[in-house]
């Protein structure tokens, strides 16, 4: 499950279809609760979205009013420091 929150909600409920290539970059997070129908502790991993970039049209190819590439998130053009990457 993806998380998104304000603006990139707003844009994510806009512009996302069933099919849809994107890439999304977030953090991780796990929360529990207890499932009141049966009793049973319940968890759930999610992906709570700090960006979205929309890589291509869906299903039928269109593109949705943003163009292949198009990232939405607090750093849209951040190049990627060899430093932050794990090998």
């Amino acid at each position: 499950n993806v998380v998104t929150w304000a603006r990139l909600a707003e844009t994510c409920a806009q512009y996302l279809t069933k099919g849809r290539l994107v890439y999304v970059e977030g953090r991780m997070q796990t929360r529990s609760w207890d499932d009141q129908a049966t009793g049973q502790k319940r968890y759930r991993t999610e992906l709570i979205a700090e960006e979205v970039k929309f890589l291509g049209g869906g299903r039928d190819g269109g593109g949705g009013g943003f163009a292949p590439g198009m990232a939405v998130g607090p750093d849209s053009e951040g190049d990627i420091d060899p430093d932050d990457l794990p090998f």
